[in-house]
């Protein structure tokens, strides 16, 4: 159930049961959301019978029903929720009842009693009254200090309540209250339409409407956002238990406030392996058209996230294009950008300059940003101890090491960590740890470097975590196939459960050309160990710029090394897909093979380019085809393999 910025509508009673009803779907029309129906003296079968007319009421317009006070009638009715007063049923009593996914609410009239409820369990908390009310002349107003503390003193929605009209909420009550509840200023209004846009423009005024500054933040205040909820059904997951993950930090939703045409996606613990492509455009290649060509087919083959790489030229007008058309979540690397930002050679930009980046990037609609901070004056000498074949292949670390070497100096990034997770908390910037010391050779893999570097991430995970900030930790690179398992539970333990995004692991150097297939095994290794987001590698890795045919064969043997991680991990309904391919395959129903392909093209290409005698077969078996036969011998048919 939602509660930010919504109003919560309490039943009135009257001597007739169609006028509340009348008028009850009046304002469920006019978009209430929450409906509590309140009415204490009525016996059993007459509240429950009301009760099942309120519930069909509420269901037709998408509202969520709360039965006041009664239990039993909550558990019977099937009742969306239900409101504890001071002297009703205990809230465990109630759990034990109506089980862990029935909303409960409860009233709080001090800090004491509010911090009680929740402790108990409590979903959210009705406080006030917040001013004399007409419908309960016995209710203790509470003083504004109170609500305040309440708000500060536990992390659930609060829910105003007690004579609250268009003209009397102010900005202090508006700020300290996640929904409003109302009744007489609804059901007395001759026209229920305009009271309703009334509450609602009174209450939106002076407030902000997103009162939370990350996704983060919102799961630990108990809010659910909307982009929760869209994650949660994509993933198939109980949206509260979502919000829980996000909480800790094992799971991400990376979506910053400006970017209006996302569609959300989840990275991290229980969820589905995501998958990243990398494009954009560089001096060697400069063609704007063409990269937003490869964005268009990305997101048409199902890629969850498009980091743009740009470094050269109009970046500004190529990200902003590419934030403006993508459905797909951005990433960037602003340390790319700064050089051709400022017109200054590395050594010359300025700390403050850096952040400046970051902070362009968050107003532009950058969803995550790679920000090398791990690579410090202490990682640095590290590396520098530990001698390497392939020293620094990370672009942004080697220019990072490179700055702090020229101006001998600490990381910008880590300097300023603090005023860097400020940028990303202010637009809801996932942060995303880069390894600037990931191997570039397996030979460089799980040394002192790596692992120096992995321990830094995970004291700036803490960091972050503690203004809210949302992490993503980046790993290896290349890495022999028997390292992968202890190296993804190596990030786990040493970052603490945040989502891990890995380039690969690439397990062998010796594949130009075909780097997405040593990429894919890796990555299938790594997925089914733990990794949450596969960065593609292509054909053209180590070689040249990915033409689109590249992209696309990367994002296939990604996709593939993604799948098979989330069956090796046992994920809920993994192997669905695989069962229907299966089940189609012992049908021989050709159209829907082609139809559950994950790349239909390709697959209804080849079948077409060498046909079969028997269509129920393929070239390669013809009749001999053992699916086709034991189809016909098991439903008492001769197979006929000689003759026609």
């Amino acid at each position: 159930m939602k509660f930010e910025n919504e109003l919560y509508l309490i039943s009135k009673q009257y001597p007739d049961f169609n006028i509340l009803l009348e008028k009850t779907e009046q304002a469920l029309r006019e978009g209430i959301s929450i409906f509590q129906y309140r009415s204490k003296e009525k016996n059993k079968d007459l509240l429950h019978n009301e009760a099942i007319k309120i519930k069909g009421l509420c269901h037709k317009y998408n509202a969520s029903l709360i039965i006041n006070d009664r239990v039993d009638i909550a558990k019977e009715v099937g009742a969306d929720g239900v409101h504890l007063g001071q002297d009703d049923t205990s809230i465990k009593e109630a759990r034990d009842i109506l089980g862990e996914d029935v909303i409960i609410g409860a009233t709080a009239k001090t800090v004491e009693d509010a911090i009680r409820c929740y402790e108990e369990g409590a979903d959210y908390l009705g406080v006030g009254a917040l001013f004399p009310s007409p419908t309960k002349l016995d209710a203790v107003q509470i003083k504004l200090k109170t609500l305040i503390d309440i708000k500060n003193a536990v992390p659930i929605p609060i829910v105003g309540i007690g004579g609250i009209t268009a003209k009397n909420l102010s900005k202090e009550i508006n700020e300290n209250v996640d929904s409003i509840a109302v009744i007489s200023e609804i059901y007395d209004s001759k026209n229920i339409k305009d009271a309703i846009k009334k509450l609602k423009d009174a209450f939106l005024k002076g407030r902000n409407t997103m009162n939370y500054t990350t996704q983060m933040d919102a799961a630990r205040k108990g809010i659910i956002t909307k982009e929760m909820e869209i994650v949660a059904k994509k993933e198939n997951m109980d949206v509260n238990v979502l919000a829980d993950k996000i909480a800790k930090g094992t799971v991400v939703i990376p979506a910053n406030k400006n970017h209006k045409s996302i569609d959300p996606e989840g990275v991290g613990e229980g969820l589905r392996t995501k998958i990243n492509v990398n494009l954009g455009i560089s001096k060697d290649s400069y063609d704007i058209d063409r990269e937003l060509e490869k964005v268009k087919a990305a997101i048409d083959m199902k890629a969850e996230s498009i980091m743009d790489l740009s470094n050269y030229g109009k970046t500004e007008e190529f990200r902003k294009k590419l934030i403006d058309m993508s459905s797909a979540m951005i990433g960037t690397v602003p340390v790319y950008d700064a050089l051709g930002f400022y017109d200054k050679e590395l050594k010359d930009i300025t700390e403050k300059e850096f952040l400046d980046v970051v902070e362009k990037h968050g107003k532009d609609g950058v969803d995550f940003v790679t920000i090398h901070a791990g690579i410090n004056r202490e990682t640095a000498n590290t590396f520098r101890r530990n001698p390497r074949l392939m020293n620094l292949v990370s672009r942004g670390g080697s220019l990072m090491f490179a700055w702090m070497q020229l101006n001998k100096k600490e990381n910008p990034f880590y300097e300023h960590y603090d005023e860097l997770l400020d940028i990303c908390a202010k637009y809801d910037i996932t942060i995303s740890l880069g390894d600037a010391c990931r191997p570039g050779a397996i030979a460089d893999s799980t040394d002192a470097s790596q692992i120096k570097e992995l321990i830094v991430l995970g004291e700036l995970t803490k960091r972050a975590w503690a203004k809210n900030v949302q992490v993503i930790i980046e790993g290896p690179g290349h890495m022999a196939i028997n390292e992968i398992e202890a190296n993804m539970l190596l990030e786990k333990k040493l970052c603490h459960g945040a989502p891990f995004y890995v380039l690969g692991p690439l397990v062998t150097d010796i594949a130009p050309g075909y780097d997405h297939i040593t990429g894919a095994i890796g990555g299938a290794v790594a997925a089914a160990s733990g990794a949450d987001f596969l960065c593609y590698v292509t054909p053209a890795e180590h070689l040249r710029l990915p033409s689109i045919d590249d992209m696309k064969e990367g994002i296939i043997a990604t996709r593939i090394a993604a799948h098979a991680g989330d069956i090796g991990k046992k994920l809920p309904n993994s192997r669905a897909w695989d069962n229907s391919m299966s089940y189609a395959r012992q049908q021989l129903d050709w159209n829907k093979m082609f139809e559950l392909a994950m790349d239909p093209v390709k697959a209804k290409k080849y079948r077409e380019s060498s046909k079969p005698e028997d269509e129920n077969s393929c070239s390669m078996c013809g009749k001999m085809c053992a699916v086709r036969n034991l189809n016909k011998v098991l439903n008492g048919e001769d197979i006929n393999i000689l003759r026609d």
